[in-house]
């Protein structure tokens, strides 16, 4: 919305990144919609404290889909990056 009112033909983007426990869920989600054109999420399933959680990457697309942010970017997961090779 600011971007828009200082540039009204302007055309945004974000990728949004919910690292901590407390940056998810619906209501994190909410507070983006409208801010940008086009919205990428960057969902971690992973970490080395406790391993791949795949429920994470369901949760946010649950959350995305009931606060309905409708325009994004498409999603981008590699499941052989999160696997240790050696």
């Amino acid at each position: 919305a600011l971007v828009h009112s200082l540039d009204p033909g302007s055309r945004t983007f974000t990728v949004i990144q919910p690292y901590d426990n407390e940056l998810q869920g619906k209501s994190y989600y909410h507070s983006w919609l409208g801010a940008v054109d086009l919205t990428g999420f960057d969902v971690y399933p992973c970490n080395l404290q406790r391993g791949c959680q795949w429920s994470k990457i369901d949760s946010a697309a649950a959350s995305i889909e009931f606060v309905n942010i409708t325009r994004l970017a498409p999603p981008n997961f590699e499941p052989d990056s999160f696997v240790s090779k050696g």
